[in-house]
């Protein structure tokens, strides 16, 4: 789902590289303290989610960057049937 997200938003604005804020909840943390950071690009933040699974031991790396694929495949379904330029 990460990848499908962040590659459809790197479609919308029409480039990869946007500085954007993270900021995780403590309810998606499960710990009372929200967590942050900045991300320089799509494509680095799904890096890092990557990575973060793999060090969370949640998945292996295989899975992770044919999940990646998959989002990229998915976020390209959706560019050609459901966003219109703008003009």
């Amino acid at each position: 789902m990460s990848g499908a997200v962040l590659n459809a938003l790197a479609d919308f604005f029409g480039r990869d590289k946007v500085e954007f804020d993270i900021v995780c909840g403590p309810v998606a943390r499960r710990r009372p303290d929200p967590a942050s950071g900045t991300s320089s690009s799509f494509s680095d933040a799904l890096q890092e989610v990557v990575e973060a699974r793999i060090w969370g031991g949640i998945h292996f790396r295989t899975a992770d960057e044919q999940g990646a694929t998959m989002g990229k495949q998915i976020a390209q379904w959706i560019k050609t049937r459901y966003f219109e330029p703008m003009r």
